[in-house]
């Protein structure tokens, strides 16, 4: 285990990154433990003695993340100067009007009803009597546009591939909120276990405290039966969704087409509501310079939902449909407007999730203007640290990993000779987006990305609105072009983001600025780096090839390019992982492998693809000086416990439960499941065969 017994002694290490990275390690490592039968423990064993836990769960995703929410906060707070991009003074005046709740308190629930007007709802609650004249199609359309809403609906583009065209693309909508729901201390938690009636218990009592709030003379009894009746409508509709396979292909037809197939689906007789698609069409895309009809194609995501669809329209009163409408466009607005609103909000989500913390004001404010304006606090950040240097140095060191990876492919056995060509041409394909957009600091740029979004101060609510607005114009503006596959201001993920990405459609990988800081980076000795932020390269190269990611080709199509034989050997393969991590448990609670699969695989990938990146990096750069008070580990070693400690955690039982709902595996076994699958783990910490980190049996696909 120990390289450096019983010879010279090395040169250390003295920089304050080593430094910093040594003492970080010592103090979370449990050296008491065996590296060989429990990496985790031998590597995160005390990480939870100065991690605090809040809210359930800490990690370094966590705090690393608070601390990027910290700077932006300083950054929204600073005074405005002359010389700042007006997109970056937008921001500011956003964050002020968020944070000044005496003056959305004065507006009052004015700002919901303005937008019910510009929809043509009603601004009380649906009833038999407002249910005359509903367009319902006109309204789907204007909540598209003024609220981004996808309501029964979900719109979006797609490329025709017979005319290379964008081409609109439709499938179910349940109705989620465009505005950013940021109550809670974390925003990836899952409904805590609490009975089915508990829950249509507490949703209708927040139901009918809104309803309260916005008519504060109305019947507490008739806004309970409102609220019953919303959601019991709303079950029906996820019901129809529910029959839909997502990872069905979508149907090309004609929006005539598609109106048949909806009409022909209804019951006999004269329906009571009907989805027009013409006059949805007209409203969607009214006063843009582009313009689509019946005749138009479209791709349809679930045909037989939009069946399923027509039918209950048919059936169902007016009123009902109209009411959940209302409903939804309703719920997405209200924790966005008055005290009593949000503090109705904030009950419901502790109540559902079960959590105690409650973030401040200000902290919520500055996440929602980053979720609207990333771009603008981005380059704020990047004037003070453009990372050029460190951008360079990722960039070589994905070439490693990309390089790794390719020398994976080549030696398998399992593949034949074309599907590793086309394995190969597809990971020569990737692009990535590592750090700030390289336009983000050109005159004028930023100005441009965020032309046509206005900006009201005192009008917190419109502003947003306003926002996404501009998305949705911006977007179908682009219906029946050729689209940009490099466009300038294309990007994959938020740059200030404490994660990283693979888009399979755009066969690309993006490591953002945000997670370019310790202990990601930055650590002093490029085997740690190559161990962590390394090993999150391979992971995202990975993705390209998981189980999702192998069926669409390099250019991001839905295309494969594997024979029956090579799909039966991918599975057989596949199908170990899903065994192994089945076996595992949290809280007596087994972990679900086919759930987890596409993510245990990129795990199990990207650290393997990390050690010969480094091996690569050692050839090319000569060995590198020892950490101090680590020096008698190896810097194979060091890699290791660098990949390790990324994923140290600490969380509540009831945390761990909610977390096997996630398609990641609880970080322990992102360690102890990667590791004891790799050969190379065991060869270079010395590990006696059949050990727990050893075993006889390993599961192997790149």
């Amino acid at each position: 285990m120990n390289k450096f017994d019983g010879g010279p002694q090395p040169v250390l290490c003295e920089s304050v990154e080593c430094i910093r990275s040594a003492a970080m390690l010592l103090q979370n490592m449990d050296a008491t433990s065996d590296p060989c039968k429990d990496f985790y423990k031998f590597a995160c064993g005390r990480w939870a003695d100065s991690h605090v836990v809040i809210d359930g769960s800490n990690s370094w995703f966590i705090e690393r993340t608070k601390y990027i929410q910290s700077k932006v906060l300083d950054i929204l707070r600073e005074n405005n100067t002359d010389d700042e991009p007006e997109p970056l003074k937008n921001a500011k005046t956003l964050y002020k009007s968020c944070v000044d709740t005496d003056q959305l308190d004065k507006l009052g629930n004015e700002p919901i009803f303005e937008v019910l007007d510009n929809v043509s709802l009603p601004r009380a609650c649906p009833t038999a009597n407002t249910a005359n004249g509903f367009k319902l199609a006109r309204t789907l359309a204007l909540a598209q546009r003024v609220l981004s809403m996808d309501i029964l609906v979900t719109i979006s583009l797609d490329t025709d591939s017979e005319t290379n065209l964008t081409t609109l693309h439709v499938s179910p909508g349940l109705g989620f909120s465009s505005l950013p729901e940021l109550n809670l201390i974390s925003t990836d938690l899952h409904i805590a276990r609490i009975d089915s009636r508990e829950v249509l218990l507490v949703k209708m009592a927040y139901i009918a405290g809104v309803l309260a709030e916005l008519h504060p003379k109305g019947n507490a009894s008739t806004f309970s039966t409102a609220a019953f009746k919303i959601l019991l409508m709303e079950s029906q509709i996820k019901s129809d969704t529910d029959q839909v396979d997502i990872d069905q292909d979508p149907q090309k037809m004609t929006f005539n087409e598609l109106q048949q197939l909806m009409d022909e689906g209804n019951s006999t007789g004269e329906p009571n509501n009907r989805l027009d698609w013409a006059e949805y069409l007209k409203e969607l895309l009214k006063d843009l310079t582009v313009t689509a009809d019946l005749s138009s194609t479209v791709f349809v995501h679930g045909p037989s939902y939009f069946v399923a669809l027509a039918r209950r329209l048919h059936k169902v009163k007016t009123e009902s449909i109209q009411r959940l409408i209302w409903w939804k466009i309703v719920d997405a607005l209200a924790p966005h407007t008055t005290s009593s609103m949000r503090q109705l909000r904030d009950d419901l989500l502790r109540t559902l999730f079960r959590t105690s913390g409650k973030p401040s004001r200000p902290s919520r404010c500055s996440r929602i203007v980053k979720s609207f304006l990333n771009m603008a606090i981005s380059y704020k950040m990047a004037c003070e640290n453009p990372l050029k240097h460190t951008t360079d140095k990722v960039r070589r060191m994905l070439i490693d990993i990309t390089e790794a990876f390719k020398s994976l492919v080549t030696e398998v056995q399992w593949m034949d000779k074309d599907s590793k060509k086309a394995t190969l041409n597809k990971v020569d394909s990737i692009r990535s987006y590592i750090g700030y957009p390289e336009w983000l600091m050109k005159p004028g740029e930023l100005e441009e990305f965020y032309d046509g979004v206005e900006i009201k101060n005192g009008e917190f609510l419109r502003s947003m609105l306003n926002i996404k607005a501009a998305e949705v114009s911006t977007l179908l503006n682009t219906l029946g072009t050729v689209p940009e596959t490099k466009s300038k201001y294309s990007w994959v993920s938020d740059p200030i983001e404490v994660n990283a990405y693979y888009s399979r459609n755009l066969n690309a990988i993006s490591i953002p600025a945000g997670i370019l800081q310790i202990p990601f980076y930055f650590l002093g000795l490029e085997a740690l780096n190559y161990g962590a932020i390394g090993s999150i390269l391979g992971h995202e190269v990975t993705h390209g090839f998981d189980v999702e990611g192998k069926d669409f080709d390099a250019k991001g199509k839905k295309v494969s390019w594997w024979s029956p034989q090579m799909l039966e050997e991918y599975n057989k393969r596949a199908q170990c992982f899903v065994n192994q991590y089945n076996n595992y448990s949290l809280q007596s609670v087994k972990i679900n492998g086919t759930q987890t699969l596409a993510e245990n695989i990129a795990d199990n990938g990207g650290v393997r693809e990390a050690l010969r990146g480094y091996r690569t990096y050692v050839k090319r750069n000569g060995p590198e000086k020892a950490l101090p008070g680590l020096q008698h580990f190896s810097h194979e070693q060091l890699l290791y416990l660098g990949f390790a400690n990324v994923w140290c955690q600490s969380s509540t039982p009831e945390n761990d439960a909610l977390a096997l709902g996630d398609v990641h595996s609880p970080s322990r076994y992102r360690v102890i499941g990667s590791l004891s699958n790799s050969p190379e783990f065991s060869q270079v910490w010395n590990c006696p065969t059949n050990s727990p980190m050893n075993p006889n049996s390993k599961c192997i696909l790149w």
